[in-house]
């Protein structure tokens, strides 16, 4: 009997040392809860909108009817759009927002962030393709253009500028290509060129989505600036490059960071990585 029951203790703590290395390895993800009362402490509100069908987060300014010259409005990036290198994820909400992250820590204050489409919302148009090959596809376009003209409406907006982080960078360049009251883009670790990330990485191509350098002639007329951190290993400089040596005027800037990450550093630096852009470029 004493055998017996050491046996079935040992199973137990097998199984308990399994099921509790399986909750350390998966990623907790932030929480729509964690992002209302983050952002309710910086004088802010979230709210869930519908667009394409789509859904997706929006935090806007508390004073909302407020009329706005120019909204700055923080694309996220691609979040949890994989469990592993095979395995796609089945909820692409970030476990570090970035891009509102560095909204946060932008001290001016016409200020906006958009989560991608399915990230902290959830509802039965949400195919993993969305957040996979089809994550800058024209479905996933149009529904940031649907919430971006829903926020004109509700602040009364003349024209935007356009922050994107990461694949939020992509996405960026391809909503102003599609509209034409998008002022100016900054990238921070911005996916510019998906060819050249998807060769340089050695993973599929992103066959179902669209690529900014496809339409270098239109963004030629947009003001840009790119900032890459020089120990980034998922957005290189040569991926940057790729992008930026495709504009043969000074329309287009690059600025390189030091000791900063994909991930890490950019919170930090960001009030300082601001006044490096002057009002003249972004004109």
């Amino acid at each position: 009997m004493g055998k017996r029951h050491g046996k079935v203790f040992r199973l137990c703590v097998v199984i308990l040392a399994v099921l509790m290395s399986a909750c350390v390895s998966q990623p907790r993800q932030m929480t729509r809860a964690t992002l209302h009362d983050l952002v309710v402490r910086h004088g802010y509100q979230d709210r869930a909108l519908e667009a394409e069908g789509l859904p997706m987060i929006s935090v806007v300014p508390t004073d909302i009817h407020r009329p706005v010259n120019v909204l700055r409005v923080y694309l996220e990036g691609d979040g949890l759009a994989w469990r592993s290198r095979r395995q796609v994820s089945d909820n692409p909400t970030p476990v570090t927002p970035v891009a509102l992250q560095l909204m946060l820590a932008d001290p001016n204050k016409d200020l906006a962030y958009l989560g991608r489409p399915c990230q902290f919302v959830h509802n039965d148009a949400c195919r993993y393709s969305l957040w996979a090959s089809a994550r800058f596809s024209q479905p996933v376009v149009s529904s940031l253009s649907s919430a971006l003209s829903q926020l004109k409406q509700q602040l009364s907006v003349t024209s935007f500028q356009l922050v994107g982080y990461s694949g939020g960078g992509a996405l960026a360049l391809l909503l102003a290509v599609e509209r034409d009251d998008v002022d100016s883009v900054i990238t921070v670790a911005g996916n510019l060129e998906t060819r050249r990330f998807a060769e340089y990485h050695h993973v599929s191509p992103l066959t179902e989505s669209l690529n900014p350098a496809d339409y270098v002639d239109v963004l030629s007329n947009i003001p840009q600036v790119h900032f890459v951190g020089s120990e980034d290993e998922i957005i290189t400089d040569e991926i940057s490059n790729a992008y930026v040596e495709l504009f043969d005027d000074d329309s287009v800037r690059m600025i390189n960071v030091a000791d900063v990450g994909h991930l890490r550093g950019w919170v930090e630096l960001w009030p300082q990585l601001l006044t490096q852009i002057t009002s003249a470029e972004l004109k």
